[in-house]
């Protein structure tokens, strides 16, 4: 289990069930919330942290069934890992509800194990998600303090270009780009440009460059030289 807070919230219209999967999951040592409903699950929504956290969703409710709530949430940008249960469910309704996005399609009844096992992979790939998003965000932070054209130098240097290259395409002398480069280095907290890919490699999601598919790292360690 991930070594932080971490929260499951279990969806299903049966009481009985709610109760025994949260008395499960609290044995083992998590904190759990239970709805009734899709449509209460989503009241809460805001109230949402930013511990690690997953659901637990039945597939076959009265109103808004589980389905069309993995679809609500993936539509309002709230990504929780998700294990589907259901009591009669079909090989399409699985499919679905793997292209949605859920971890694993749980038909009841189920072992106790093999929850708690979803349930671990859920919690460890949302921690996962959020320190990627926190990295991404504090990379863009740094980002913002350049300058245009030391963005533009960043660019090319992470696209595997040497400094004539870059002088070249700026229309400005290679001394210029020296100074950029290590007004970029700067910024970016890095100490090299081979460790300046991984940091960009690394926020992928947040950075617009094509060059993360053009520009191998031992390509960069050539114009590094």
């Amino acid at each position: 289990m991930p070594s932080v807070a971490a929260t499951v919230h279990i969806v299903d219209d049966d009481p009985h069930i709610c109760e025994s999967l949260s008395l499960m999951v609290r044995d083992t040592g998590l904190a759990v919330r239970t709805y009734p409903s899709a449509e209460a699950f989503l009241d809460s929504c805001p109230e949402f942290s930013h511990e690690p956290q997953c659901l637990v969703l039945d597939v076959r409710m009265p109103g808004l069934d589980g389905l069309s709530l993995q679809q609500i949430l993936h539509a309002r940008g709230k990504h929780i890992p998700t294990i589907m249960i259901s009591g009669s469910a079909d090989v399409r309704m699985a499919v679905q509800a793997m292209i949605a996005g859920a971890v694993v399609f749980l038909e009841k009844p189920f072992g106790q194990d093999a929850l708690l096992s979803r349930i671990r992979e859920a919690l460890e790939r949302d921690t996962r998600r959020q320190q990627e998003t926190a990295r991404s965000t504090e990379v863009a932070g740094r980002l913002e303090t350049l300058s245009i054209r030391q963005r533009q130098v960043l660019d090319r240097l992470v696209a595997g270009k040497h400094a004539k290259q870059i002088a070249n395409e700026l229309g400005i002398g290679e001394k210029t780009v020296a100074k950029h480069r290590a007004m970029v280095m700067e910024k970016m907290q890095v100490d090299s440009v081979v460790d300046l890919v991984r940091l960009m490699a690394g926020a992928s999601h947040g950075y617009n460059g094509t060059w993360l598919l053009a520009a191998p790292i031992s390509n960069v360690a050539v114009a590094e030289r």
